[in-house]
């Protein structure tokens, strides 16, 4: 896989993330936390679009940098595979060392994907880089 296109997916991915976020924050909240409250619900809501919002600007980054010299796309593919990383860290620990809610497995699940493989790209330009 190249870096274009591994950026290309993780941004259309986390744009249509950050868009559903953005739209539809109190379906999202809901069936993340389903017994709310009106006032948790509006805090939800709130939290889900500021989330959102963070969520496309990181994609809006990702879209951008597709066209990046090799030295720039390893660098900025590596940091996005621990920004990843740490989201994924972040669900663990919320759901399952918490407690707080279910580990959303299709999120986590294509966190996990996205950090393999900007590591992976990243590690690849490396050493097509030490090669040359």
């Amino acid at each position: 896989m190249n870096p274009r296109n591994l950026m290309t997916a993780i941004a259309i991915v986390t744009g249509l993330a950050g868009l559903a976020a953005f739209i539809v924050p109190a379906q999202i909240t809901s069936q993340i936390f389903p017994p709310l409250g009106e006032e948790a619900m509006m805090v939800g809501v709130w939290h889900r679009q500021v989330l959102g919002g963070g969520i496309l600007i990181a994609s809006i980054y990702c879209w951008f940098m597709r066209d990046a010299e090799q030295v720039i796309a390893r660098r900025f593919l590596f940091a996005t595979g621990l920004c990843f990383s740490l989201n994924a860290l972040v669900l663990i620990k919320v759901s399952i060392i918490d407690g707080v809610t279910e580990l959303p497995y299709p999120p986590f699940i294509i966190l996990v994907i996205f950090a393999i493989a900007s590591f992976y790209v990243s590690k690849k330009l490396l050493i097509e880089t030490l090669d040359r």
